[in-house]
């Protein structure tokens, strides 16, 4: 129990970091690259709650490089799914492991 509360936890800070773009500079700035897709793809589930409650935020960085941003993206959204079931599998090894230990 002491695990997911803390994971909880640590996951509402890491998600608290997330910066915010003045919408003018997105649009006329230096375009998203292949690493902005990528950390866009992570945070992308993060990004879609606040965007139900927010209309200022947005998923997909419109002012983009392309296919290569896109790729990265893809790869990011991936990486978040691979995360989740590593966390999933930590948690039920755990959950053996003291099942093990009490029989």
């Amino acid at each position: 129990m002491k695990n997911k509360i803390l994971f909880i936890a640590i996951l509402l800070i890491i998600t608290s970091c997330a910066k915010q773009q003045d919408l003018t500079n997105c649009l006329t700035g230096e375009p998203e690259g292949f690493i902005s897709g990528i950390i866009h793809g992570l945070i992308s589930p993060f990004a879609f709650i606040s965007m139900l409650f927010n209309d200022d935020v947005i998923i997909y960085s419109s002012n983009n490089d392309g296919k290569w941003y896109a790729l990265g993206f893809i790869i990011g959204t991936g990486g978040f799914t691979k995360i989740i079931s590593f966390v999933k599998d930590f948690f039920k090894t755990n959950k053996n492991k003291e099942s093990n230990q009490n029989t």
